[in-house]
């Protein structure tokens, strides 16, 4: 691989990684991936992965409530709560 070539890829990594940091910090109300434990960023970027769902991937890999693998939220018991 060139240098020029090896320079164009980390320059689309890069607006990868922007694309993924306004995805979670849109969720995150301003956090972005500098602000979660590290992913494997790179090799998500390398295998096509949308920025979004590598967003989502990483807040599911840290627990997230709303990440892709979370369980739905439980629904609100009916009015009262109690059988009657």
């Amino acid at each position: 691989m060139s240098r020029f070539t090896e320079a164009t890829d980390e320059q689309d990594f890069t607006e990868w990684m922007a694309d993924v940091d306004a995805a979670l910090a849109a969720k995150l109300g301003g956090f972005t991936s500098r602000d979660l434990p590290d992913q494997t960023y790179r090799d998500w970027f390398d295998d096509g992965m949308d920025p979004r769902e590598a967003a989502a991937e990483a807040l599911a890999a840290d627990g997230f409530p709303f990440g892709p693998r979370a369980d739905p939220a439980p629904r609100p018991a009916p009015h009262g709560g109690l059988d009657q």
